[in-house]
């Protein structure tokens, strides 16, 4: 309030308008649910400008993971910010599932170098493996750039990314 930030809650179902031909989609957190995990309260949202599309997962997981699958084709992007770091992910066939869904051909993955959590998974390694998405984390490849114009997207990182 004080610095008169206009502040708005948005739920499944919702759109944000943008400029130049950017949709914003609301995926999460469902609306009129009392979720008591905060990581499955947390937002995830579709991007899509022109023939492109983002996922931006946030932490969701286990319960969320499971409601957000009924979108189905809807869910398919060219890149995909991992959710959750890439780690809890709980149910492995459900997180499949998921992954099957959204089909990227780029996975990012944003986790500290040195985490406690051990994260990104195998389990979600693999899964991503399994799909023949090319991956990047910032644990190996520090800041990771997406640029997105009319004629395509890519990747840039920080640090060179090691195969």
């Amino acid at each position: 309030r004080q610095n008169k930030i206009h502040h708005v809650i948005v739920g499944e179902g919702d759109t944000i308008e943008t400029v130049s031909d950017v949709k914003i989609f609301i995926l999460n957190p469902a609306k009129f649910e009392n979720i008591p995990d905060s990581n499955d309260n947390s937002i995830m949202l579709k991007l899509v400008y022109k023939n492109f599309s983002c996922l931006l997962c946030g932490d969701v997981i286990g319960k969320a993971i499971a409601r957000i699958v009924t979108y189905g084709n809807f869910l398919k992007s060219d890149v995909m910010k991992v959710p959750h770091h890439g780690g809890g992910l709980e149910n492995s066939v459900a997180a499949k599932i998921f992954f099957e869904s959204i089909s990227p051909k780029i996975c990012i993955i944003s986790v500290g170098w040195q985490n406690r959590y051990g994260a990104p998974s195998q389990k979600t390694t693999d899964i991503i493996t399994s799909l023949k998405s090319t991956s990047y984390d910032t644990k190996s490849c520090g800041a990771i750039k997406l640029f997105v114009d009319p004629m395509g997207y890519g990747i840039n990182t920080h640090i060179e990314r090691k195969n």
